[in-house]
């Protein structure tokens, strides 16, 4: 918490949930974003009556660690549904199902100016938002009073998000005395979530070549299965064109995958190797033709873990999903952030530095492939595929 500039919880231990933002109650927390990008509380004392309940609310002193109950290799049936989610297509089922029987959905959103936001629907029109994957941290604004409501409500509700998200959610409802039965959550084995000023950053330098109406970090146009390398970001152009898979599609993978600029409390994830905190966490299920080969299709499988009870029942009865029983220890092995956090590269420093004095394209030509060494490869190798070699 910042207050006079002094944190009594480390700004490095802070993981931007907003939980004492949703549970103060007098509106004096705010969250405000360092200039690295990441928003973090900040108290204005003159609203402040020493309640305590921010601090109840936060994750940080009381983590939630929950072991693995069960591990399974899930799919939708339909084929062509798979294709427009990230890997089986098990979140939005989940999501479907919920909303199907009169609850809330709560999930990840982008705009087309690049804004990244957890919100809610109810319907099954309005889970569509939040299908594919989203490698930028959430705002998660005032989700988890929302949630709150909807629970009290006596509405069924699934939440998606990253585990310290999560973990910040389960503590805000405990401080708030809520009845959580109701309520299903869902996270993910977590690389670690980048800035999202950054990230509009970005955005902004492609509207500079033409107008962006959206950007989809990963699209199955390659297929599905190989992991990161055949990763399909694309370009959506308010002129109706898309641009998949070229260099300067690539460039915010690169900047994720750089671990440059994960949020500091990233590179000391409470929750890789350590056990989750939801009823239900998901994945891709990378390396799944070598475990079971008779499940594996390019439209995508997930790896999907249930932590809870409550999470292994609701996941059995899903309707049009196909799944099987996996051994966990092998179904992790391609999956680095169930055994440790993303170590921070040695250039963090130096990326900081120079995003700090450079404009973004400088930032993609020093830390991503979109440069001009590499935009020349490309041109000869597109040149010799065709033929022009012989010519």
């Amino acid at each position: 918490m910042v207050s006079n500039n002094i944190y009594s919880i480390a700004k490095m231990d802070c993981c931007g949930c907003a939980s004492c933002y949703n549970i103060c109650s007098h509106n004096a927390i705010k969250m405000i974003s360092d200039e690295q990008g990441f928003v973090y509380p900040q108290i204005d004392e003159s609203k402040c009556v020493n309640c305590g309940l921010c601090i109840k609310a936060c994750p940080i002193p009381s983590l939630t660690n929950l072991k693995p109950l069960n591990c399974y290799a899930m799919k939708k049936v339909d084929y062509v549904e798979r294709l427009s989610s990230s890997s089986g297509g098990v979140a939005s089922a989940i999501a479907e199902d919920v909303i199907s029987r009169g609850g809330a959905a709560y999930g990840v959103t982008l705009n087309s100016k690049g804004d990244v936001k957890t919100e809610r629907a109810i319907t099954i029109e309005g889970i569509e938002k939040f299908k594919g994957s989203k490698y930028v941290q959430s705002f998660m604004g005032y989700s988890f009073s929302e949630c709150q409501k909807d629970l009290r409500d006596g509405k069924s509700v699934a939440f998606f998000a990253t585990s310290c998200h999560i973990d910040g959610l389960l503590h805000y409802l405990k401080a708030k005395n809520v009845d959580t039965t109701r309520l299903l959550t869902i996270d993910l084995i977590c690389h670690g979530v980048p800035s999202p000023k950054v990230f509009k950053d970005y955005i902004s330098f492609l509207n500079k070549r033409k107008p962006v109406e959206g950007y989809e970090f990963r699209t199955k146009k390659n297929g599905w299965g190989n992991g990161s390398a055949q990763f399909a970001p694309l370009i959506r152009y308010k002129d109706g064109t898309e641009e998949c898979s070229t260099l300067r599609c690539k460039a915010w993978l690169d900047l994720f995958f750089s671990n440059c600029c994960l949020r500091p409390r990233c590179y000391n994830c409470s929750y890789a190797g350590k056990g989750r905190c939801a009823d239900i966490t998901i994945a891709d299920y990378w390396g799944l033709q070598n475990i079971h080969p008779e499940f594996y299709d390019d439209g995508g499988v997930s790896l999907v873990i249930s932590n809870t009870e409550k999470g292994d029942h609701n996941l059995r009865n899903l309707k049009e999903i196909e799944m099987i029983p996996s051994d966990y220890s092998a179904a992790i092995i391609k999956q680095n952030n169930a055994h440790s956090p993303s170590r921070k590269s040695v250039r963090y420093d130096k990326f900081w530095e120079d995003y700090k004095r450079y404009q973004m394209d400088f930032i993609l030509r020093h830390y991503t492939g979109f440069n001009y060494k590499r935009r020349l490869l490309v041109l000869l190798f597109g040149f010799f595929n065709k033929g022009g070699g012989n010519s």
